[in-house]
Formats: structure tokens, sequence, C-alpha cells
């Protein structure tokens, strides 16, 4: 099963796009537990991508669903600023 959203960069995407990713992983027989975990992931990343990358709210981004026999995978595309990852050094202590 595959789905693909295209959505604008408005804080009010994010609930609809996280309630879709829930259903969607229950209707693939994940657990409840897994699917809310999965879904929370995808709020994070969402809500990220929405904060920081997106500077415009009509700015669009894409997030794309796809189920295979052995596994599930959600991806996003966007086009924001790019990230620098040497600003952003994570520390584990």
């Amino acid at each position: 099963m595959e789905a693909s959203l295209k959505l604008k960069g408005k804080i009010d995407v994010i609930e609809p796009v996280v309630n879709f990713c829930y259903k969607w992983a229950i209707n693939l027989g994940l657990s409840i537990n897994s699917s809310a975990e999965l879904a929370l992931a995808l709020d994070e990343l969402v809500t990220d991508v929405i904060l920081h990358a997106l500077k415009d709210e009509e700015a669009e981004f894409e997030v794309n669903f796809f189920s295979h026999p052995s596994f599930i995978e959600i991806s996003l595309k966007e086009f924001g600023e790019p990230f620098e990852s040497e600003k952003y050094r994570y520390d584990n202590k």
C-alpha cells in the first residue's frame, strides 16, 4: 500500500498527517503501541521541518508512505533551508 501527501508548511497540517500515519500503520497490522510510536516519530519530524526548514507557510513538502511484505517505509521530501550538521553536534553524555 502506497500513499503520498503533498502538504503546505503550516502547523495545522501536523495533526491530520499524524492521524493518517497512525491509521495507516494500524491497517497494515502494526500494534497500537507500534503505530503510536511511528506516528509520534513522524509528528516530531514534520514539526521540525515546519518550524526549522520551511521559512514560508506556502512552501510545500511531501510525506510518502510505502509498505513492503517485510517492512514499512515513510519518507519526507522537503526543499527548505540546508542543514549544516557542523553547527549541531550530537553529544550523548
